[in-house]
């Protein structure tokens, strides 16, 4: 199922991630990222950031968007891989995604 997913905060606040969702996959939702980086805080910024199973992409753009130097997004799957690097380049940030294929 093809979906949208809003990037909740950042340089990329409002933009839409453009990505397919497979029956296995649950997308973490907005108020959990929200929470998750309010917990982080002032630990993002100007730090590298990783997204292990990094699914749709979401968590490490919210990354970036919020201004981590630079998030390598871990993921087995290449159709999700090949999702993320086209939203690092529909973004105009693909030097700050390292996208690495691993279990």
């Amino acid at each position: 199922m093809r979906t949208q997913i809003r990037i909740v905060a950042g340089t990329l606040r409002g933009r839409k991630i453009e990505c397919d969702v497979l029956p296995t996959m649950r997308p973490t939702p907005q108020r959990t990222r929200e929470a998750l980086f309010s917990i982080l805080g002032n630990a993002v910024p100007d730090r590298p950031f990783f997204d292990v199973f990094a699914g749709t992409g979401v968590i490490g753009l919210e990354a970036i968007s919020r201004g981590a130097s630079r998030t390598s997004f871990v993921e087995r799957d290449n159709r999700l891989l090949d999702a993320i690097e086209k939203n690092l380049k529909r973004f105009k940030v693909p030097d700050r995604g390292r996208i690495i294929r691993a279990d």
